[in-house]
């Protein structure tokens, strides 16, 4: 166990370092926040979705399996990582969107909600 964790650890770095400087990544997560400030509801949806987007990344560069952020999350060890029904929680609002049922209708609130979960997972991760 502590092997795969080592070597989750590694590939978590070296993707951090690919993915750029902490500036480049900031300014990345500013513009999926100034998305989620919009009176766009399309915005909304949009920056819930690319906040997925960039969780699922990281997990497939750390070695998760899976197609999409949902099936890697059922890998990843409870204990391993504290924010993990946060992104659970995130990634069920991402869902919503991506396979809107009739009814749905996304509120600022609720995007909000998810964009901030997926930010506690990301600074947990280093990402921010």
């Amino acid at each position: 166990i502590l092997l795969r964790k080592r070597k989750r650890l590694v590939a978590l770095a070296k993707f951090l370092s690919e993915e750029g400087e902490p500036r480049d990544r900031s300014t990345k997560w500013t513009e999926i926040k100034e998305k989620i400030n919009s009176q766009n509801p399309s915005d909304w949806q949009t920056a819930v979705i690319e906040a997925d987007s960039i969780l699922d990344d990281i997990f497939e560069k750390m070695g998760f399996k899976g197609e999409g952020l949902g099936e890697k999350l059922k890998s990843v060890d409870p204990g391993d990582f504290d924010n993990l029904q946060n992104i659970w929680d995130a990634h069920k609002t991402r869902n919503r969107i991506a396979h809107p049922s009739a009814d749905f209708k996304l509120t600022q609130e609720e995007a909000k909600s998810a964009v901030d979960n997926y930010e506690k997972g990301l600074k947990e991760l280093r990402y921010l």
